[in-house]
This record gives C-alpha cells, sequence and structure tokens, in this order.
C-alpha cells in the first residue's frame, strides 16, 4: 500500500479544469503524476508541483473528488489529505475523519509536461480568453492564495495565438489557452 499526504486545498484548486462528459474520458479526473498534481479540459490546465507527489502515476476520477469535497466543505481545519492506494484496486481519500473510496480512471493522462509553457520574461500581444475560462482560474488563485487575496492575476502571452502562463503560487501556475477568433 502506498500513502501520499497532500494539501486539501490542490483538489478544490484543480476541480475547475476537469472535464464533464468529456469522450476523452482520462480528461474527466485530476492527475497525480512524479512530483505534480495536474489537470486540464483541454482549454485550460493547471500544475500543482509538490514533491509529496514523487512516484505517483494516478488518475482521480472527479466525481469521487466532487464527492468528497462536499463531504469536507471549504474550509476544514486539517489541510492534509491522505490518498491510500491500496493493492486490491479500490483506494482511498480520507481527510478529518471523512472518506471516499473509488478506483483511478483507467487511462492515459496527456503528458501535461510537454504542453507545459515555461513563464514568459514580458508579455506581449494581446489574445482574447473566455471569461468563463478566466473565472475558474481566479476560482483556483483565491483557494490556493486564501479568498480575502487581493493581488490580480498575472497573465503573461507570448503572442495573439499562444497560449497565457498565469502564476498562481509559487509552485502552482494555470495555462490557458486564447479563444479562436
Amino acid at each position: 500500500m502506498k500513502e501520499v499526504v497532500f494539501n486539501y486545498d490542490y483538489l478544490r484548486a484543480c476541480m475547475p479544469y476537469t472535464a464533464k462528459n468529456e469522450v476523452r474520458f482520462y480528461l474527466c479526473g485530476i492527475y497525480l503524476g512524479d512530483g505534480f498534481m495536474a489537470a486540464t479540459d483541454g482549454h485550460k490546465m493547471i500544475l500543482i508541483e509538490d514533491e509529496c507527489f514523487d512516484g505517483c502515476d494516478y488518475i482521480l476520477p472527479r466525481e469521487s473528488v466532487d464527492f468528497f469535497i462536499k463531504k469536507l466543505k471549504t474550509n476544514p481545519m486539517n489541510k492534509n489529505a491522505t490518498l491510500k492506494v491500496m493493492d486490491d484496486g479500490f483506494n482511498l481519500m480520507e481527510c478529518m475523519g471523512h472518506y471516499e473510496y473509488f478506483k483511478f480512471i483507467d487511462g492515459k493522462f496527456p503528458d501535461v509536461k510537454k504542453v507545459d509553457i515555461p513563464k514568459p520574461e514580458k508579455s506581449e500581444g494581446r489574445p482574447i480568453f473566455n471569461i468563463k475560462y478566466l473565472s475558474d482560474i481566479l476560482k483556483s488563485y483565491r483557494i490556493l492564495n486564501g479568498s480575502n487575496h487581493q493581488d490580480g492575476l498575472d497573465i503573461l502571452c507570448n503572442g495573439d495565438k499562444n497560449s497565457a502562463y498565469i502564476e498562481l503560487t509559487s509552485n502552482a501556475h494555470a495555462v490557458l489557452m486564447p479563444m479562436r477568433i
């Protein structure tokens, strides 16, 4: 049995990036990769780097994470969640006495490291973004930094048609595709 202890807010921050009812079923989950947690719906992506995920390669189903979050609400006193990877194929998420049993999504998550972009030195161009996606990114920013945090989003891009890099914290950022016009 493998056990991974991580910040519960990472799950909440990743939820707006997961796909719903997607043909590419593996996008309907949160990926725990080797040294990071990530989620994408194909239009926007979040990547949270944390060494607690070293050696991981699991896709948590969106529905199970959603049920888990509904049980815990938004502000548990203990921010540590535990994922127990069991040998029988059933797995367990636990935080403050709340549990969720589930099976991982069996599939290959996209290589987010290939899709990820480096933080640009300066921003160029004026791409147009879907306001709903920006709203989702703002939700994650507030979850990771505290809901009363007043800084704005720093959206950096290299041209009108390129993806934007949006720093959320020192170890988390989002990548947002511009709208096609």
